[in-house]
């Protein structure tokens, strides 16, 4: 990280000698995340426009594998689909989900061309399969959901209090996925 403005704020981290403007979603409420290394990361990002794969596809036809910089977070992401269920494209620097699911095995191999309106680092979470309960238990500690703004596992008691423990977001009803 070499600077932030604080949870949901900018925030400029270097990527393999690149420097990249993108939301902090790794900053407490309370606290900004210092200047440094960080560790157990990753990068996600949104995209207001709706675009079908094949635009996406017509939108690569030079085959670019980069993120290029518009304004802000907001970038033009040119990739390749590694895979699919979720899909997953390398955009050079980074590897990312694609928020669009797929199941669509035409896509591994193709170059894409992706919007991406808000380029985020959020904390890594272990997949959700291996991190739900084996048995399903009717105890505070029963995983129910994840948070909508950083994505952290949330548990009964997290829906109890109605607060995210990570970000302090208030939880409404039915909010979290």
């Amino acid at each position: 990280m070499e600077h932030t403005e604080g949870l949901g704020g900018k925030a400029e981290v270097w990527v393999d000698g690149a420097l990249l403007e993108v939301c902090d979603g790794v900053s407490s409420p309370q606290r900004r995340t210092p200047p440094g290394t960080l560790e157990n990361v990753t990068f996600r990002y949104t995209t207001d426009e709706t675009i079908s794969w094949d635009a996406a596809a017509a939108g690569n036809p030079s085959r670019k594998v980069t993120l290029e910089p518009l304004r802000g977070w907001a970038y033009v992401g040119y990739g390749r689909v590694e895979q699919v269920m979720p899909v997953v494209i390398h955009f050079g620097l980074l590897r990312m989900e694609d928020p669009n699911w797929s199941t669509d095995e035409r896509l591994v191999g193709q170059y894409v061309r992706v919007p991406i309106d808000r380029l985020e680092i959020v904390p890594a979470e272990a997949d959700w399969p291996n991190v739900a309960p084996t048995v399903a238990r009717a105890d505070e500690t029963q995983a129910v959901g994840r948070c909508p703004h950083c994505g952290a596992i949330l548990t009964a008691a997290d829906h109890a209090a109605g607060q995210c423990p990570r970000c302090a977001m208030t939880l409404a009803e039915g909010y979290y996925a």
